[in-house]
């Protein structure tokens, strides 16, 4: 069972996707007779709307509530093409900005350094059989419960930014079984590189269970964003257990790489994936989870 909780997965190695708020969008935009555009301010403004003009230091588009504006290229955080029919189609929600990532904090199951922020929360389902409540307090602090048929349980998370690109993050998640036994849990400790869109996370952990193993692991996860509504996700796992009956060490690897696919209100995430236990000779396990933000 100590396995079914630690199943998180794989190494990735994440490119920068950042646009270039150069000369480069003229010349894009005049391969084009129409072109539309959304773009986020470093403020946290969002416009959108049909791109009318892009000179050296502004961009001048056409937006369905105000109009034409003319927006500096300086105070824009990211631009994103997008077609007609998906103009209006994007609302700011939860102190997070529209097209970014709505669950950046975590991959399959391991968490990220990135936090919820105060008032966000989620609701996860894997497998039929793992759900996960989780809410940000504060920026920097979260909490959740957790529930599956062998016990009920409790998670907390520390974190916040060392820089505008990494972020760490601390806590625990531990389960008490229903069948009286001692409490399962790992603590863990992480770093993460990158941003809400691109991001490669290294975490350490120590794992308890019935206070007869020592458990240890270091985990590599990798989350890229392929679109608005599509992110490839990668987790890999190196867990190491040592029984105090044998003294012997038992080496465990996890390997599993997939998908996050949105739906289109973004109200509902689906998490896809394949797990490889080499060491096991175990390949093609599937993992299935869904995912409701709030």
């Amino acid at each position: 069972m100590r396995y079914l909780l630690l199943l998180t997965l794989i190494s990735g190695f994440i490119l920068p996707v950042t646009f270039d708020v150069s000369a480069q969008d003229t010349q894009s935009a005049a391969t084009h007779n129409t072109r539309y555009v959304r773009l986020f301010l470093h403020n946290g403004g969002m416009f959108e709307g049909e791109v009318l003009e892009i000179d050296e230091s502004t961009f001048l588009i056409n937006t369905l509530e105000l109009g034409k504006m003319r927006i500096t290229k300086t105070d824009i955080s990211s631009i994103t093409y997008i077609s007609a029919d998906e103009v209006g189609q994007m609302t700011l929600s939860n102190n997070r900005k529209g097209d970014i990532n709505p669950q950046p904090t975590r991959y399959f199951f391991a968490p990220s350094g990135l936090q919820l922020k105060k008032g966000e929360g989620y609701y996860q389902n894997a497998w039929l059989i793992y759900n996960q409540v989780s809410y940000g307090v504060s920026d920097h602090f979260t909490v959740g419960m957790s529930m599956t048929p062998f016990g009920t349980g409790g998670t907390v998370k520390f974190g916040g930014k060392l820089s505008d690109k990494v972020n760490v993050s601390a806590g625990g998640i531990a389960l008490v079984p229903f069948t009286g036994d001692a409490p399962v849990g790992i603590g863990f400790a992480n770093i993460t590189f990158g941003d809400e869109r691109k991001n490669l996370s290294i975490s350490g952990g120590l794992g308890f269970s019935d206070g007869r193993d020592n458990i240890t692991m270091l985990n590599v996860s990798a989350m890229l964003e392929v679109s608005s509504n599509l992110w490839l996700i990668t987790e890999n796992y190196q867990v190491f257990q040592t029984s105090s009956y044998s003294g012997n060490p038992d080496n465990v690897t996890i390997i599993s790489m997939g998908i996050r696919r949105a739906s289109r209100s973004r109200d509902i995430l689906w998490d896809y994936a394949l797990i490889a236990i080499p060491s096991e000779e175990v390949f093609g396990i599937p993992w299935l989870s869904c995912t409701i933000p709030f």
